[in-house]
């Protein structure tokens, strides 16, 4: 059975995510902090079986390549945000004064795509708009939503590979998922399907994009 636990790290309070099989943990996000990420998983005595980034940003990725070294285990992005790990303007861990970020996955995801790893199972889903390669985390009824979706809100488009337009079309992909269906976001809190598609104003936005464009 899953179970999670959050930690917020770095300057930029991001959601790490551990989710724990009966076989180890999976990471998502492991942004900044890995000596205090790694304090955590020794607590808990879940060895990670495999990191899942859900996009390039410095503060998704900062501390993946460490905790890589530490466990190793594999580090997986989207296909189109894999370029996004080695080139500091990208990832703007430049202007983050972060450039020891830079390194590269071992596994690039897609669509459609299924993960095995420390007894869970994690469906792949291609989430742009935040960035060209952003991915959600789908695993038993749980949601990773990165920085596409949040809390009564959605992710900003004005940097490297944002688009409006294509996270509209996400978020009303993401709103034909069950209601109940939980959603764990890469900053602030968790929240639900069913309660994005009532009252966040930037899914209301989406649903009425067709009526006009």
């Amino acid at each position: 059975m899953l179970q999670i636990e959050m930690l917020a790290v770095g300057p930029l309070e991001e959601n790490t995510y551990l989710l724990m099989g009966e076989e180890g943990c999976i990471l998502i996000d492991p942004g900044e902090e890995a000596e205090r990420i790694s304090s955590r998983i020794e607590e808990l005595g879940k060895k990670p079986a495999l990191i899942l980034l859900t996009h390039g940003h410095f503060d998704h990725i900062g501390a993946a390549n460490a905790l890589r070294a530490r466990y190793g285990c594999p580090i997986a992005i989207g296909e189109r945000d894999a370029e996004m790990l080695a080139d500091p303007q990208k990832s703007l861990a430049g202007a983050a004064n972060r450039e020891k970020y830079c390194f590269s996955a071992d596994r690039l995801l897609q669509e459609g795509d299924t993960l095995e790893a420390a007894g869970l199972k994690v469906s792949i889903l291609e989430t742009p708009g935040h960035t060209r390669g952003s991915l959600s985390y789908l695993c038993e009824g749980c949601l990773f939503s990165g920085d596409v979706l949040f809390f009564g809100s959605a992710g900003r488009t004005d940097l490297y590979g944002g688009d409006y337009p294509e996270l509209l079309e996400t978020l009303r992909a993401l709103m034909l998922l069950p209601e109940d269906t939980a959603v764990y976001p890469g900053h602030g809190a968790s929240t639900s399907i069913g309660r994005e598609k009532r009252s966040n104003p930037v899914v209301q936005a989406a649903e009425d994009y067709d009526s006009l464009y």
